[in-house]
């Protein structure tokens, strides 16, 4: 479906050996080159569970707090992106709410750089 609808598809594999802020970044900024608008979904998934054990499907290995921060910054300070959506986040599971902090985290820093760029 994926190919079918020209997603660009990155791996995480593939952003672990490399700049994974460079490849989302160049990501985004092809995609606004193509559409008026965007909206960002962030899996709480993709971060490891040393750092988001409150989630659904929690990983050994993942991106960093910083690298998840990074990335919402960098969506924030793009004129194309309108909102951010946080997905995956079990307080059940969450250990010194250490989850719901990052999300909220996201959030702020998102929110902040979106200010930024409207003010």
């Amino acid at each position: 479906y994926a190919h079918e609808k020209n997603i660009n598809v990155v791996s995480f594999d593939s952003c672990r050996h490399s700049d994974a802020i460079s490849i989302f970044t160049l990501g985004l900024e092809k995609l606004a080159r193509q559409v008026d608008s965007i909206v960002v979904s962030l899996d709480l998934d993709s971060v490891a569970e040393a750092f988001a054990p409150g989630v659904s499907a929690p990983q050994s290995e993942g991106f960093s707090p910083s690298e998840l921060i990074e990335f919402c910054e960098v969506a924030g300070a793009n004129e194309k992106v309108l909102s951010l959506g946080i997905f995956e986040l079990n307080p059940l599971h969450d250990l010194g709410n250490r989850t719901a902090r990052l999300a909220a985290t996201c959030a702020f820093r998102f929110l902040e750089k979106m200010r930024d760029i409207r003010d």
